[in-house]
């Protein structure tokens, strides 16, 4: 091994430049932590946040049709070889 990692991208590599957060949510929430999240998918949507997630809980799938809104909406893969 060499000790070197190569990375490969599908997509717009920019987002990687962008601030990032990953989103993690229970099944089961209270109301108003939904509605706060809501509200803050907006925001992240709005200010091009990078969001990186599973969308596999029902908030986070929520989540994820809020953020496909965007128009900086982008895929990216990342693979270590």
């Amino acid at each position: 091994m060499t000790g070197r990692t190569n990375i490969s991208s599908m997509g717009n590599a920019a987002i990687l430049d962008r601030p990032m957060v990953a989103l993690l949510c229970s099944e089961k929430c209270p109301g108003k932590l939904v509605l706060d999240t809501y509200d803050l998918a907006k925001l992240f949507r709005k200010q091009g946040v990078t969001v990186i997630s599973g969308f596999h809980s029902p908030m986070e799938d929520e989540c994820l049709r809020i953020l496909l809104r965007s128009s900086l909406v982008s895929s990216t893969t990342t693979e270590n070889v």
